[in-house]
């Protein structure tokens, strides 16, 4: 595990209080810990399981890993004591040059766009409700021209508060879903069309095997506290969701006007 060295700044936006970082790799990266405003580690949680599953998926999403933050370090920054930041292991994604706050412009020069409608069916798949109306969630990179996806607090409905029982009274037909709605994804869904807008993001899922899906929960830093049933919650709702894809999208599919096709 590398250590973070430097604390560069505090990102204001948002209830989580990221940080950007410098680390012993000599990169910079976004981190995610435990303060005041989060009150435990399930964001650390939502970032890391996010992140394994975009890459399973192969979706467009910075490199991540766990950092390992230290006491001598958080003293050096006013802005962590403030609020309490917790030292030990903590969820840091690469940081990017970017744009946030995408409008059509970024769209239409993406070298991506190909992935918008996997990045759709992920945020139902995880039930993340911050995508569409949060401008913090997508940047468009200078260096790729890709669309990004970034920031997932806010996964499986209620972000750093969910339960395991609440987990798992989702796993019902129909699958339980989230409204596509706000500027992002107005913007979006406009590249959701033709007849088999989906087949790219279908054809990942089929290709995950219940061993993939356990991989996502494996070496969970201790020091973050989650409980052995809410990583068991959180293995069979994930579970249900890929098994039901077909489903999600039928729900989903009279939110997206220019889907002709039936997959």
């Amino acid at each position: 595990m590398i250590d973070i060295t430097n604390v560069v700044e505090l990102i204001p936006n948002g209830y989580t209080r990221p940080f950007i970082v410098q680390c012993s790799d000599n990169k910079k990266y976004v981190i995610k810990t435990k303060n005041d405003y989060t009150g435990n580690h399930k964001v650390e949680f939502n970032e890391l399981i996010s992140y394994r599953l975009a890459c399973l998926l192969d979706l467009p999403i910075p490199n991540a890993k766990i950092v390992n933050l230290n006491n001598e370090i958080i003293k050096t920054s006013q802005d962590m004591t403030n609020i309490n930041v917790e030292s030990g292991p903590c969820f840091a994604s690469e940081y990017h040059k970017g744009i946030p706050n995408i409008n059509p412009i970024q769209l239409k020069n993406a070298s991506n766009i190909d992935d918008l409608p996997g990045i759709i069916l992920f945020d139902q798949l995880l039930l993340n409700d911050d995508r569409g109306t949060n401008p913090g969630n997508l940047i468009f990179d200078f260096k790729s021209k890709k669309i990004l996806i970034i920031d997932h607090s806010n996964t499986f409905k209620n972000a750093s508060v969910w339960q395991a029982e609440e987990l798992l009274s989702y796993r019902k037909l129909p699958p339980t879903t989230i409204d596509i709605e706000g500027k992002n994804y107005l913007y979006m869904e406009r590249y959701i069309n033709g007849n088999s807008p989906f087949s790219k993001i279908i054809n990942k899922i089929e290709s995950i095997t219940s061993d993939n899906i356990r991989g996502l929960f494996r070496n969970i830093p201790l020091q973050w506290n989650i409980k052995e049933n809410e990583i068991q919650a959180c293995e069979l709702f994930i579970t249900f969701q890929l098994q039901h894809y077909s489903e999600i999208l039928e729900i989903i599919h009279t939110q997206l006007p220019y889907w002709k096709g039936a997959g």
